[in-house]
């Protein structure tokens, strides 16, 4: 009649293998004691009890083994799968890293491009907001300035017409005078550095009589001398000059001379010229006002 051995019959030792795989995780675990699994050994009254021991503790051990390698490799095939998995989930977020530097590198150009673009608008703005209202300032400034300028003039315009009034009063004995040395002083310098004014002069005069068949010209005997040498020009320039005679007068300076025919008398002193501007300058200058400046 066989016989069942419990594992609680096996001595301890012969389970120290089995004891260590106990910390492999599998998927396949035992769902039976341990002992159920083990061969049922079938003895008679002859058989050794301590040869039965042996053989079971060897078979025991060989499963262990077996069930110990099938936990390995099963271990390593989930450690493969995990590493796998791993080195897939390293390279996707390697990539989705990239892709976040990437989009955060686009974005950040485009923040910068348009917050330049902003200040660039700002500062155009600015600038032709302040270039129109410099020009509003400067043309309101140009005109408060011409204003103020119009009303200098004006007061520069009165006070030359109160001057002019205290120095005519005051002076207007001493500036015909000056007037009259000037003009003396120019008319002698222009006779000393051009002695032919006499013939412009003599000219002139002839141009004014309307009967030219005999006439006379008084002139300073130096300018007599000179006159004598251009008497043929003047016939030939002179139409209408019947006889033509000159006569010596130390009455007249240089540069003067008296025409006249039977019924006229022209009088070319050239003092009696200045005399004469003198007092049209002289009647100007006391009539001439002085005009308000009109503002523009």
């Amino acid at each position: 009649m066989a016989r069942v051995i419990r594992a609680d019959q096996v001595p301890s030792k012969s389970f120290t293998k089995i004891e260590s795989t106990e910390t492999f995780e599998t998927d396949f675990a035992l769902e039976q004691p341990f002992v159920e699994s083990a061969p049922t050994l079938s003895t008679n009254s002859e058989s050794n009890p301590a040869d039965d021991t042996s053989d079971l503790s060897s078979n025991i051990l060989a499963e262990a083994q077996l069930r110990a390698e099938a936990i390995i490799t099963n271990a390593e095939q989930k450690a493969s799968k995990l590493h796998s998995q791993a080195a897939s989930l390293l390279e996707s977020a390697n990539s989705e890293a990239e892709q976040i530097i990437r989009q955060a590198q686009s974005d950040s150009t485009q923040l910068l491009a348009d917050a330049q673009m902003e200040v660039e608008q700002q500062f155009q703005g600015a600038q032709q907001s302040g270039y129109q209202e410099g020009l509003n300032t400067g043309q309101e400034t140009s005109i408060q300035n011409t204003d103020q300028l119009s009303d200098i003039l004006q007061q520069i315009a009165k006070s030359l017409e109160d001057f002019k009034t205290q120095l005519v009063t005051q002076y207007e004995a001493e500036i015909l005078e000056f007037v009259m040395v000037i003009s003396t002083k120019i008319v002698g310098f222009e006779l000393t550095i051009n002695p032919n004014v006499i013939v412009e002069v003599v000219k002139e005069g002839l141009t004014h009589l309307k009967d030219k068949t005999e006439i006379f010209i008084h002139l300073n005997p130096d300018d007599l001398v000179l006159m004598k040498q251009y008497r043929p020009q003047l016939l030939e320039q002179i139409e209408g000059v019947g006889q033509l005679h000159l006569v010596a007068d130390e009455n007249l300076i240089l540069g003067e001379c008296r025409i006249e025919n039977k019924s006229n008398l022209i009088d070319s002193t050239w003092r009696e010229k200045l005399s004469n501007a003198a007092e049209v300058i002289w009647k100007l200058y006391h009539t001439t006002e002085v005009h308000e400046i009109e503002p523009s």
